[in-house]
């Protein structure tokens, strides 16, 4: 659950993040209501910010708990020796 909840926030923050881009290119984004480029880099700031609170709730993926596993499988054998 709280993986989804992670995903979806990387997701909007990573379309804000590109939806702020283009509104400090063109200075505004009339449809949004962001009016001047100074919304526009605050949307981007909070999109980066977003990015990283979702990728840390979403955590390394399953191929990193593989190679922790597999380590501690060899360090264990390697103790009983």
């Amino acid at each position: 659950m709280l993986r989804t909840i992670g995903l979806i926030i990387f997701y909007l923050g990573f379309f804000g993040f590109f939806v702020g881009l283009v509104g400090v290119i063109r200075g505004d984004l009339k449809n949004i209501k962001i009016n001047n480029r100074k919304q526009s880099l605050m949307l981007v700031a909070l999109s980066l910010l977003l990015i990283l609170v979702g990728s840390q709730m979403v955590g390394p993926g399953e191929s990193q708990g593989k190679v922790e596993q597999q380590n501690n499988v060899v360090t264990y054998l390697a103790k009983l020796e």
